[in-house]
């Protein structure tokens, strides 16, 4: 990360890509591979691991300073910067994703029936009205 002072090394496992998804931030690098997300958290001053569904297909990853966003064809994993946690909000049944938005501390996912807002609290859930 731009914060870090040392290069720290987290190796692919032989099954992971050779070149999975990233993303980098201020304080943040998230990884995702077809096993699992990783990264490493500058505040933490170390690696951080979740495992997801095997090939659960990634449809977006994006990150700004403290907190970053994995939109999953299940669900949302998001991570707060200092947190050591990924936390994950699974999809409910026929929910599509929509749209993500970052601002520095929070992420926002917009799904065909949810707002889910993530921030240093973990996930925040509001139903749509329609």
């Amino acid at each position: 990360t731009a914060t870090s002072k040392d290069f720290l090394e987290e190796r692919l496992r032989l099954s992971e890509p050779s070149a999975p998804a990233a993303t980098i931030s201020s304080h943040l690098l998230v990884v995702v591979t077809g096993e699992r997300l990783f990264g490493y958290d500058a505040l933490v001053g170390g690696f951080i691991e979740h495992k997801h569904e095997l090939n659960d297909a990634v449809i977006l990853l994006d990150a700004e300073r403290d907190v970053a966003t994995v939109v999953l064809g299940t669900g949302a994993v998001g991570y707060a910067a200092g947190s050591g946690n990924f936390i994950e909000e699974r999809f409910q049944l026929q929910e599509d994703f929509e749209s993500l938005a970052l601002t520095t501390s929070m992420a926002t996912v917009i799904t065909s029936q949810r707002l889910l807002t993530f921030g240093s609290g973990g996930w925040a859930a509001q139903n749509r009205g329609f």
